[in-house]
């Protein structure tokens, strides 16, 4: 009884708080403003964006729910007053005044005798011995709150718990449990998994997390470009291996697997990501598989003055070029595919090698990637080129009737066609200077 009066408590809270935080009312939120996979909208998530400056700037280009550390439900409510969605962080810990038993404090590997970054404890949001998980009471409590806002979107777990850690893992399983038996809209739950894992180590949390998204950190990782169409087919891979397929009915088993790129520099220990690079790697992770993007960070933009125009001609204009063509989002999320092949003609045909990590052997990609999706009457045709030096490709297998593509957010010459580009035969070619991304659509005859 007294459990019960506690979450009839937090939802009255939860209720009267919103919009009352700085006097401006927050507009209600609709199934029409749920994103994927509960709704229709197409997840374009930023870490740490925490101001109505910084969110009016970034809502220009489509991005739409935001994220804060150091959160608390205040959060859901500023993201509301601004017309935009939150993800709701979990804590899935609470402090104690005695520290816990030694068996379940953090065991110490020396850096040097570990066989990787997790078993040296480099990672996650790992428990502390002045900590214990929360009961389910407890969580429940946290959940019932968050739950009565409206623009809630998803449900981020303590990230990076580890599945070889029994009270890390028991952790995923629990919270995943008890969002869904407690929030009666059963939001999707998702945790950033770090980017060095395989799919074999992320297809043990693919039971217990809706949303599977990996870090894909190139200048931090040390990787080429090309690694970041590996990384994404490779979380793909762990949901299959899961025995999960990818669509948006997460409450019968199905997945979404996102990207997450980087916007953050310490220039002690990576290069600096230039716009053309953060372009590429946006449309690369959508070209191979991505249903939707949480870029890490906006606040980090200030790293390095470069950074500011990484955000702006790098990202946020990829964001406003997805959204603003003319239904290519929805196409992404529920078009159907349309399997093309590619040829490179001139140049490279494979992007130089690189080995990820915990592989044994080098990897190479095709220089070229490509996918194509029909919807509601038309063809929309994504390439993105991950080799840094320049090559021609031919894409062939275009549907009949196909006998041009228009170009999409580029201005070519009209006295080479302009943004027109002709099909024979069902296929055309082009050329990839260096990272390159084209964008194409067509009616479907």
């Amino acid at each position: 009884m007294r459990y019960g009066l506690v979450c009839m408590a937090m939802v009255l809270a939860a209720t009267l708080l919103a919009g009352a935080a700085t006097g401006q009312a927050a507009r209600s939120f609709g199934p029409d403003d749920y994103v994927y996979p509960e709704g229709k909208r197409f997840p374009l998530m930023l870490y740490s964006i925490h101001t109505p400056e910084e969110f009016a700037e970034a809502g220009e280009a489509g991005w739409n729910m935001g994220h804060r550390y150091n959160f608390d439900h205040s959060y859901i409510d500023l993201a509301g007053q601004n017309g935009w969605l939150s993800i709701a962080h979990l804590r899935g810990k609470t402090k104690v005044e005695a520290p816990v038993a030694a068996a379940t404090a953090e065991t110490t590997v020396a850096g040097a005798q570990a066989a990787n970054p997790e078993e040296a404890g480099a990672t996650g949001e790992k428990q502390t011995p002045t900590e214990r998980a929360q009961t389910e009471e407890e969580a429940a409590a946290d959940i019932t709150l968050m739950a009565a806002y409206d623009n809630l979107a998803w449900w981020d777990l303590p990230e990076e718990l580890r599945y070889w850690r029994e009270d890390e893992y028991d952790m995923v399983k629990n919270l995943s449990a008890w969002t869904r038996k407690h929030d009666p809209r059963q939001r999707p739950n998702i945790m950033y998994i770090a980017g060095h894992y395989s799919a074999e180590a992320v297809e043990k949390y693919v039971e217990y997390l809706d949303i599977i998204g990996t870090g894909i950190y190139t200048e931090y990782s040390h990787q080429p470009r090309a690694w970041v169409r590996w990384r994404m087919e490779e979380t793909i891979r762990g949901i299959e291996l899961a025995g999960h397929e990818v669509g948006p009915d997460y409450r019968n088993g199905q997945r979404t697997p996102i990207g997450i790129p980087m916007l953050f520099c310490d220039i002690t220990k990576m290069g600096v990501m230039i716009p053309q690079e953060a372009y590429h790697d946006f449309w690369s992770c959508i070209a191979s598989g991505a249903r939707g993007i949480a870029l890490f960070s906006y606040w980090h933009k200030r790293d390095v003055p470069t950074l500011q125009k990484t955000w702006e001609l790098g990202y946020k204009r990829a964001a406003a070029n997805l959204m603003g063509a003319g239904g290519l989002d929805q196409a992404i999320l529920f078009g159907e595919t349309v399997p093309l092949q590619v040829e490179v003609t001139k140049g490279p045909p494979m992007t130089p090698t690189f080995r990820p990590y915990g592989l044994e052997e080098d990897v190479s990609l095709p220089s070229v990637n490509v996918l194509a999706k029909s919807y509601q009457g038309t063809l929309y045709v994504i390439t993105v080129s991950s080799h840094e030096r320049p090559v021609t490709a031919r894409v062939s297998g275009l549907p009949a009737g196909v006998e041009q593509l228009e170009v999409l957010f580029e201005e070519r010459p009209e006295e080479k066609g302009g943004n027109m580009v002709a099909v024979t035969d069902g296929a055309f070619e082009e050329e990839y200077p260096w990272l390159t991304v084209h964008l194409y659509r067509a009616p479907m005859p």
